[in-house]
């Protein structure tokens, strides 16, 4: 019920900028890179800001990885995952702290790629979306 609503309240408020912007910026390549990290071991998703909005990348993650409203909202675990709060991080990549010592992936933007290089990451292109893997996970 909770993603429905936030879902609903995004994607069909007709004063939402992002709404707008939604037509001009196919959410598609967002989606398949969102399923390439499904079933990601990794400890931590990082998915950068992006032109749909931070609210429907959250919505769009929990209906395609498939999360319960209880995950979300920390009121259940998942065993061998973190908490949602700890484990996924909606923000510009360009303020978080990259650790290539931590277990994460990215889902990015062609403009975050400057953060990334193709010695220590795998780059995978969805579109304008790109998937970001530390090569010591393989």
């Amino acid at each position: 019920m909770v993603v429905f609503i936030l879902f609903s309240r995004c994607y069909f408020d007709p004063y939402n900028e992002h709404t707008l912007l939604m037509d001009r910026h196919s959410s598609t390549d967002f989606i398949q890179a969102l399923e390439s990290i499904k079933n990601s071991d990794a400890e931590k998703i990082y998915i950068t800001e992006s032109p749909i909005g931070t609210d429907v990348s959250c919505v769009l993650t929990l209906f395609y990885h498939q999360l319960d409203a209880p995950y979300y909202l920390g009121q259940i675990e998942i065993d061998g995952l973190l908490p949602f709060d700890q484990r996924y991080t909606f923000s510009y990549i360009k303020d978080l702290k990259i650790d290539e010592s931590e277990d994460a992936v990215y889902l990015i933007t062609g403009d975050d790629l400057k953060y990334f290089t193709s010695d220590l990451y795998d780059i995978e292109q969805f579109g304008q979306y790109y998937f970001v893997l530390d090569r010591k996970q393989e």
